[in-house]
């Protein structure tokens, strides 16, 4: 979306001088406006790149019942899809870890958390009813209510629940961002990388085991932390199309995609549309994008409805 140089301009001397007498401001914050359109566009793809995903993965468990050809397609785009995830998260940590919303924690956990953990809480149950009355499992009450508590009660809501943990760290992480310096920042960043990529890189390929545990800078963490880091952006006209999906960036999408997604696929409607209905490289963007618009139209009536509304944000 930009280039590096865009993205990493040298400071000038003035705040370099500004940086050593006030570390809180190591980073200027960027115009409301920009920031607006840059977290719209990115949302949209990333819902996008989400929804196509878990329209693809059925099919990489399908490795000795179709082609090769086939098989490599649909793992090209479940690879695709591995961003959607980060980006989102990245966009949490921009928005969440500004300095400049130096918020009491309750107002925090009032304004931000449970406008999260409400939602997380009902589709849990609803997902949990769909599976027992729709799909059929079988749960005993001890069993429901241990998914309930533990979950994910179905595979999507991990996410969810991840964003919840970053959400309780973000009143600690929002002290040290206010205080950090780019290069304090940077020196985040790159522990980060060695010990969620380079390390378990090591482990897998040479079977050694680096026996030191960082457990601060570990896991989605430091996609929240980069999207701060990384907040400082510029879009050209080109880019800025993408904000004409912008509707697609209600979080509720996420919540109903997958239903919708799975009744396509599960033959209840009376037809079965799935990846592997046809030619992957045609059926996986089109599901894709029906799913996108069924999922948007879904969204849009459930917010219309009363009490329904607080649970699709």
């Amino acid at each position: 979306m930009t280039t590096l140089e865009n993205v990493f301009t040298p400071p000038t001397a003035d705040s370099q001088e500004s940086t050593q007498i006030a570390p809180a401001q190591a980073i200027p914050a960027v115009r409301t406006e920009e920031q607006v359109v840059y977290v719209k566009v990115v949302r949209a793809f990333a819902m996008l790149v989400i929804v196509t995903f878990h329209v693809t993965f059925p099919l990489i468990y399908l490795y000795n019942s179709i082609s090769y050809g086939d098989w490599w397609i649909a793992n090209n785009f479940y690879i695709w899809g591995k961003i959607g995830s980060p980006l989102f998260t990245m966009v949490s940590g921009m928005l969440l870890l500004n300095p400049s919303k130096d918020q009491p924690i309750l107002v925090f956990f009032k304004k931000r958390f449970t406008k999260v953990l409400f939602p997380f809480v009902a589709w849990s149950v609803i997902y949990l009813l769909w599976r027992i009355f729709i799909r059929g499992d079988a749960f005993t009450l001890k069993q429901a209510l241990l998914l309930l508590v533990e979950g994910p009660v179905y595979y999507h809501l991990w996410f969810i629940q991840m964003i919840l943990g970053l959400y309780l760290a973000t009143p600690i992480l929002r002290i040290y961002i206010r205080h950090a310096k780019r290069e304090n920042l940077t020196y985040f960043l790159l522990v980060w990388l060695v010990t969620d990529s380079l390390l378990p890189v090591i482990k897998r390929f040479l079977g050694v085991t680096i026996g030191i545990d960082v457990v601060v800078t570990t896991g989605y963490v430091g996609f929240f932390v980069m999207g701060y880091y990384l907040r400082n952006i510029t879009l050209t006209r080109r880019q800025l199309i993408p904000v004409l999906l912008t509707i697609v960036t209600m979080l509720g999408v996420y919540f109903v995609h997958v239903v919708i997604i799975e009744e396509l696929a599960g033959g209840r409607l009376g037809f079965t549309l799935n990846a592997a209905s046809f030619y992957p490289l045609l059926s996986i963007p089109t599901i894709s994008v029906l799913a996108m618009a069924l999922s948007v139209g879904a969204t849009m009536l459930l917010r219309r409805i009363p009490f329904v509304r607080n649970i699709v944000p």
